[in-house]
């Protein structure tokens, strides 16, 4: 939240409620923020509004054992050599999702759409932004016959498939099955 904010995030509990999806009330609301800022030290309250002293260093970046990181997803994205742009390539990915498990698109509603971006967004950074390992993975549990797979599916047999896409061909197609 702090991130679509940058590091604004209103005291406004109605905005609170909404981005959540909250069913508290706000004194409920307010006790659970409360306590937040008692054990984080961190968080503070400026302007009627909650920021973190150290909001730079708690983002989540992509290549943690690289010294030279290259930051969060977002830019990521934005210093690729081929500047994709993000929502294109969750779109892409969308796309083959829903093709390969033969639904009707004109069917899916933006929630469902926002789901599966959730997901893939996850996925892409498992895969270091390679959206044609994601396609391979979702590929690959469709491949592998489940009887109703998800791409909740495709997230928990990811160690799987890396394990299985790492191997040489030769093992692949010789190897142990």
């Amino acid at each position: 939240m702090a991130g679509l904010t940058h590091n604004q995030i209103p005291l406004n509990y109605g905005w609170i409620k909404a981005r959540f999806g909250l069913f508290k009330t706000v004194p409920e609301i307010t006790q659970n923020l409360d306590k937040i800022r008692s054990v984080y030290k961190k968080v503070i309250v400026r302007n009627k509004r909650l920021k973190f002293k150290n909001f730079k260093s708690l983002h989540n970046y992509i290549y943690k054992e690289k010294e030279n990181s290259l930051g969060i997803l977002k830019e990521f994205y934005k210093s690729a050599p081929n500047k994709v742009n993000l929502f294109l390539l969750i779109s892409n990915v969308i796309s083959y999702y829903i093709d390969l498990k033969e639904f009707n698109p004109t069917l899916i509603d933006l929630p469902e759409r926002n789901r599966y971006g959730k997901r893939i967004k996850e996925l892409l950074v498992k895969a270091k932004g390679d959206d044609n390992l994601v396609k391979e993975a979702i590929k690959w549990v469709a491949d592998k016959d489940y009887i109703d797979w998800t791409l909740e599916t495709v997230f928990k047999k990811w160690p799987d498939f890396m394990k299985e896409h790492s191997k040489p061909e030769i093992l692949k197609e010789w190897g142990k099955k």
